[in-house]
């Protein structure tokens, strides 16, 4: 699902010019059965935008065939903004920059939810840490105090850690 109109896979490799070129960068990128069922297939993907597709979101990593249902039901909707393109042009985009980078990381999304101790209805897992060998269930909180929400404690850690370094080293410049 993606927001912009045009599909820009390029991630860091070297084309482009140095000041639209992002380096260190690592990216997560999810799929499921029905985006491989395209590309066995033959057949196209289409982007949308997730403010355009009301639970499309969601059922993406809770229930893999009410995601079918509605996936095919928005495509079918001529109304619906998308960005529709080839699954193998897709794919091969993706693959070439993960072969030429080394920073791309793919995570089965439908796989993750159904070989995890986590019922998906109740916490789907909805990400990972870079390398994907952690998915915890999380759903964002409302507000600080939100009893419902859940966030994986390894993020939070790591971004704990890293304003206490930055605080740390912003200390050290003040002595």
């Amino acid at each position: 699902m993606a927001r912009r109109s045009r599909i820009t896979v390029g991630t860091e490799n070297n084309r482009g010019v140095e000041e639209n070129r992002v380096r260190h960068m690592d990216y997560g990128v999810q799929l499921n059965k029905l985006m491989y069922t395209r590309l066995i297939k033959g057949e196209n993907i289409s982007l949308f935008s997730p403010s355009d597709v009301p639970g499309l979101y969601d059922a993406f990593f809770a229930d893999q065939a009410e995601f079918e249902r509605l996936y095919v039901q928005y495509e079918q909707d001529s109304s619906i903004k998308r960005k529709t393109v080839k699954a193998i042009e897709l794919f091969s985009l993706l693959m070439q920059e993960r072969a030429s980078t080394g920073r791309i990381y793919i995570q089965n999304v439908d796989h993750c939810n159904t070989h995890s101790p986590f019922d998906p209805s109740v916490a789907p897992i909805r990400q990972s840490n870079l390398c994907l060998e952690i998915a915890l269930p999380t759903k964002p909180l409302n507000n600080v105090e939100d009893e419902n929400g859940e966030i994986a404690l390894c993020s939070y850690l790591r971004s704990t850690w890293v304003r206490l370094k930055a605080w740390m080293i912003w200390k050290s410049w003040q002595s």
